[in-house]
């Protein structure tokens, strides 16, 4: 695991849509939400409709994605074209066929020794929506407990962008998950450890957040400068700080 490793290492979806959305932003957040795997479970949805007569219903279902009370080894799972360092990502992978398609967040790490002795982690989330000159921005600060000199021991940063469309389709499917499966991945790409939580990390406000900020930006994004100007202004101290 790594603190802020220089070069600082960014990651979004490996949606293929996704795979260039990498900035972050040195201006003032708009809003942010934090979540900690011990919060009460908030339970995430998935719209379908039902008819009824001439009327048409909504109606709140969620994916039921616990995984069977066993232990397995995912060492079979490997993925490749991933970029050095370490990081977060999401990807759509089946784990169970009974479960099948779910959107999970890969932990990226060369060195992932010490995650692997571990049968608990207590993986946090903070998140929010950031606006820049160049386009606004979704960031999310993976950290596990505990802090050191005001700050977590390890943490990984992912940024997401919410002028692309398919932003909002990943967020939207991990909110409406009844759980957030974790993946370890080690050097090679191979799949080391999985962790399961139940999913109680926000994704939906986060989604409402990306949303509003697409709605409400007039122009354009460039990544590069973005990107650029959040190495250079924004830290983590002030992201973790942000309410």
């Amino acid at each position: 695991m790594r603190i802020r490793p220089p070069p600082r290492f960014y990651s979004t979806s490996l949606f293929p849509a996704l795979r260039d959305s990498l900035i972050c932003t040195p201006a003032r957040i708009v809003c942010s939400y934090g979540a900690r795997a011990a919060l009460h479970f908030q339970q995430p949805i998935e719209i379908g409709t039902i008819a009824h007569g001439h009327q048409v219903f909504l109606v709140r279902m969620a994916l039921c994605n616990q995984l069977a009370p066993v232990r397995r080894d995912w060492s079979d799972i490997t993925f490749t074209g991933l970029r050095s360092g370490s990081g977060v990502f999401f990807e759509e992978v089946t784990l169970e066929a009974r479960i099948g398609p779910e959107v999970v967040a890969l932990l990226i790490d060369p060195e992932p020794d010490e995650l692997l002795t571990k049968t608990k982690l207590d993986f946090n989330l903070k998140a929010g929506t950031a606006p820049t000159l160049y386009g606004p921005i979704v960031f999310l600060i993976w950290w596990v407990p505990p802090f050191v000199n005001g700050r977590p021991s390890v943490f990984y940063e992912q940024v997401m962008d919410p002028l692309c469309p398919e932003t909002s389709t990943i967020l939207g499917r991990l909110s409406g998950q009844t759980h957030l499966h974790v993946l370890v991945v080690g050097s090679g790409g191979r799949v080391c450890n999985l962790f399961e939580y139940r999913n109680i990390f926000g994704f939906d406000k986060i989604r409402t957040g990306a949303v509003a900020a697409r709605v409400a930006w007039p122009g354009t994004d460039d990544f590069k400068r973005a990107k650029q100007s959040y190495e250079e202004e924004y830290t983590i101290d002030e992201l973790l700080s942000t309410e």
